[in-house]
């Protein structure tokens, strides 16, 4: 919104035309509603959000001008009427132009003299952009397979997409958080899939498989780790009699390949991909963060350009038992509490600071033997290797890593 100077005057001011100046210089929407929800106010924002004029507005009932999808079974108006509070709500509505946008509503109460409610103010604020860079935010870990930096990774993934056109069973390995689902959703995207069903053996322990399978294109039965003993052989006998399977997609998936390579295993094992874990792919960690931080970075409004070289190390040595979806939370969490250029390990969550300081003081121990060694060796970088029962390449890379300089004096041709 333009920045507004007015001026008034003082003996003759009407408080009326204030309050409507004021408002109308706010970037939220605001309107309200006498108890008939005809509204009888709507400030520029409103205008600019939902692209109808205030002329066009007033008198006119809420749900006719905002469509939105709280208007029939969820109305934060007419909740605030009846019971009289108010609660945050999120939803959307319709512009002007047929646009969805999405907004977060907030309400005020407007009460009389008596102390009755006589119209409801609603403070609206466009949620468009926040909204775009969540699903920004879900993309990074829907790519987390496809766009992974890790070779073995790659690998898989090209087999996957050179075999996909051509396969049947698919069975999906990969812990939590390693993103099975995003997977599953790409497969069926890039299979032209769209009557599908999954079921998890978490909660279901016995299936009626042909009419599942007559009635969706694919099916996903995930969570094999808790299969039973007596559902394991009838899926594997349903496996081994099925015909007619040229058109159909059955995907199965677990957090490990625990399984026997026994009849069942085989049956289930046309195609098999796993997602590496996050510990296991260092190269990826890093990307994903600064993915995350960029996001998070905007949806949060802050100015934060990078990490510190003690916070890279933290993320890069932490094993993340619940992968893609705990390094999220553990940068948004570090962009929230962050007032600074750049996240430091204290950003990080205790778990996270608490590796650091364990191998901040193993590092300061191994420094410390070998320091000693040398000393003990007049410095002598051969007899110390020797002593230490280290090669002399290994010995050698230790003292560069660990900053340790041999004085000039002590150095000869021979060590």
């Amino acid at each position: 919104m333009k920045n507004v100077i007015a001026l008034f005057d003082i003996d003759n001011i009407n408080i009326s035309e204030v309050s409507t100046l004021l408002l109308d210089n706010v970037n939220d929407g605001i309107y309200a509603v006498d108890i008939d929800f005809k509204i009888i106010f709507f400030n520029k924002a409103a205008e600019h959000i939902t692209g109808v004029t205030k002329e066009e507005a007033i008198s006119k009932r809420c749900y006719d001008v905002f469509r939105s999808n709280m208007c029939l079974n969820n109305c934060p108006i007419k909740e605030a009427l009846e019971k009289g509070s108010c609660t945050k709500r999120h939803g959307y509505i319709i512009d002007s132009s047929g646009n969805k946008v999405f907004i977060s509503v907030s309400n005020v109460l407007i009460k009389n003299l008596s102390n009755e409610i006589v119209s409801v103010a609603q403070v609206f604020r466009d949620q468009s952009e926040i909204m775009a860079l969540r699903e920004e935010i879900l993309k990074v870990e829907e790519n987390f397979c496809f766009t992974s930096k890790n070779l073995q990774m790659q690998k898989n993934f090209s087999l996957l997409k050179t075999a996909l056109p051509n396969i049947n069973k698919i069975y999906i390995i990969g812990e939590k958080g390693t993103g099975k689902s995003n997977l599953v959703k790409w497969i069926l995207k890039n299979k032209n899939i769209k009557n599908f069903s999954e079921f998890s053996l978490k909660t279901i322990k016995e299936l009626n498989l042909e009419r599942i399978f007559s009635d969706f294109d694919a099916i996903h039965i995930k969570d094999l780790d808790f299969i039973t003993k007596e559902f394991k052989i009838k899926l594997s006998n349903f496996l081994k009699n099925l015909s007619n399977i040229n058109n159909k997609l059955i995907i199965f998936s677990s957090s490990k390949d625990y399984f026997p390579r026994d009849e069942f295993y085989f049956n289930i094992n046309e195609f098999k991909f796993e997602i590496i874990p996050l510990r296991f792919r260092k190269e990826d960690i890093m990307f994903c963060a600064e993915s995350f931080l960029f996001h998070f970075s905007k949806i949060y409004d802050k100015n934060i350009s990078g990490f510190t070289q003690e916070a890279i190390n933290a993320l890069i040595s932490y094993e993340f038992p619940e992968n893609i979806e705990e390094l999220r939370n553990i940068i948004e969490r570090a962009v929230l509490i962050c007032s600074e250029e750049r996240i430091d390990v204290s950003h990080l969550p205790e778990t996270l600071q608490k590796e650091v300081n364990i191998k901040e003081g193993i590092i300061s121990k191994e420094k410390e033997i070998i320091l000693s060694a040398l000393k003990k060796n007049n410095f002598n970088r051969d007899l110390t290797a020797k002593e230490l029962g280290l090669t002399r390449s290994t010995f050698f890379r230790k003292l560069k890593k660990l900053k340790i300089e041999v004085p000039k004096s002590k150095r000869s041709r021979k060590n």
